[in-house]
């Protein structure tokens, strides 16, 4: 028995650290050392750190994207509510028209929102909601524009939980690039898999058949998901 091939190059990324973790957690589970490969086992388990470093910048780059969404987003919310504001100075009703003026003043107090920085422009809109529900609450009301105050809270809000998620500045000054750190994985693996298939044919499968078996029902399951993505891929060509 042996250690069955897998086209590794068709992975993607998450699915090749997935796979790659998967397999070292196998190795740790019989130990490298009662698997004779100890030497080699230690730099596979330091290129799959690599790889887990260069998916979070990845995870970082998307999570960017969808802040640069987000605050899109409020803004749009921010200026409709301004617009809206502004519109009702001119209202025929004496209470809206002293209303909007007062959210007017209330909200260009905190300066141009849209050329402030992702932080400043963050406080601010949380300071204009915080006002607008509270000492303004009255005014929002007559006016009509509650519903606006809520949604710029609520995209305010998802804006911040994304800048929250964002990673260290550190890290994003890593110099492994995917594609390097993933050969690097490959070729460890690689020489793990002919370590222990030699071993077999030097010791006998019996000390390594479960561990094959196991690695080999991982193998099979990666390979189905690469067949049915091709033949997707082939059907949709068509």
């Amino acid at each position: 028995m042996k250690i069955e091939t897998l086209m590794l190059s068709k992975l993607h990324n998450e699915e090749h650290h997935q796979f790659h973790s998967d397999i070292f957690k196998l190795i740790n589970k019989f130990t490298a050392s009662a698997l004779d490969i100890d030497l080699v086992c230690q730099p596979y388990g330091v290129a799959i750190g690599k790889e887990d470093e260069v998916l979070s910048l990845i995870r970082k780059s998307i999570i960017s994207e969808a802040m640069s969404e987000a605050d899109r987003k409020r803004l749009a919310i921010y200026r409709g509510l301004q617009g809206i504001v502004k519109a009702n100075i001119n209202h025929f009703g004496t209470d809206v028209s002293q209303g909007a003026n007062r959210l007017l003043v209330a909200i260009e107090h905190h300066g141009n929102v849209p050329k402030k920085n992702l932080t400043k422009k963050t406080d601010a809109i949380s300071s204009i909601v915080a006002e607008l529900s509270g000492t303004f609450a009255k005014d929002v009301s007559t006016v009509g524009i509650a519903d606006w105050v809520k949604e710029l809270q609520a995209r305010n809000e998802e804006f911040k939980a994304l800048k929250d998620d964002r990673y260290s500045e550190a890290a994003a000054k890593t110099t492994f690039h995917m594609a390097e750190v993933r050969q690097e994985v490959n070729a460890a693996y690689k020489t793990i898999v002919e370590r222990v298939n030699a071993l077999v044919v030097i010791n006998g499968e019996a000390n390594y058949k479960a561990f094959i078996t196991e690695i080999n029902g991982r193998i099979a399951s990666y390979s189905l998901t690469i067949s049915q993505r091709n033949s997707k891929s082939n059907n949709q060509n068509k």
